[in-house]
């Protein structure tokens, strides 16, 4: 008897066997739902391929997050003519914060337009930027502790990557990349559910190694 079966575990070929299982479903669900074309943007050429999930920027948190920095930029604009007995440089300061903000909220309308993809390749913006292919994935977490954006998840790579910031979508430092700000909850937890089982699917294959 083998020590996994003294101990009560699931022999590893069931446990890969079952993670393949639900893999296929949850490919054949994104199949039915995103279609089976996909497009490599890395090579721009057009490829069948199964789009395990994707994620996009929710309506009202689109509306809410680009409407506070715009009120906000508006705001300091207004402080910075208000005649109130401050000095220029102080004014400069409220100007130039102001011009910030709206860049920033200038960046999220751009940012949030754009959509990820998940396939068997990795995972893409629609812009064609390859984030992280799935091979460099090491991790995913969506603990509520995780140093994560909101509504998303944190994914762990083996290897650094550019650094990238696209407010409301993701951003990207060294081996960490953040997914989420004004995505939509229920898409980014298909989306980190479809990269655990990969996880595991690869950690049982492994191990049967």
């Amino acid at each position: 008897m083998s020590t996994r079966e003294r101990a009560g575990l699931p022999p590893i070929a069931s446990q890969r066997a079952v993670a393949m299982s639900i893999r296929s479903n949850l490919a054949f669900g994104a199949s039915l739902r995103y279609g089976r074309a996909g497009t490599d943007f890395a090579k721009g050429t057009e490829l069948e391929k199964v789009v395990l999930a994707r994620v996009e920027a929710s309506a009202g948190r689109r509306v809410f997050g680009i409407g506070v920095l715009a009120l906000l930029a508006i705001a300091l604009v207004w402080l910075g003519v208000s005649p109130q007995p401050v000095s220029p440089w102080m004014r400069l300061l409220v100007f130039a914060i102001a011009i910030a903000v709206a860049f920033a909220g200038w960046s999220m309308y751009r940012a949030t337009m754009l959509t990820l993809e998940l396939t068997e390749a990795g995972l893409y913006d629609s812009a064609g930027h390859l984030l992280a292919p799935l091979h460099q994935i090491a991790g995913v977490d969506r603990g509520t502790f995780a140093f994560k954006p909101s509504n998303g998840f944190l994914l762990r790579l083996s290897a650094a990557g550019p650094r990238r910031f696209l407010p409301g979508l993701y951003w990207q430092l060294g081996r960490r990349i953040g997914v989420g700000g004004v995505l939509r909850g229920s898409e980014t937890k298909q989306m980190a559910d479809v990269i655990a089982i990969h996880l595991a699917e690869r950690a049982a294959a492994e191990g049967a190694e």
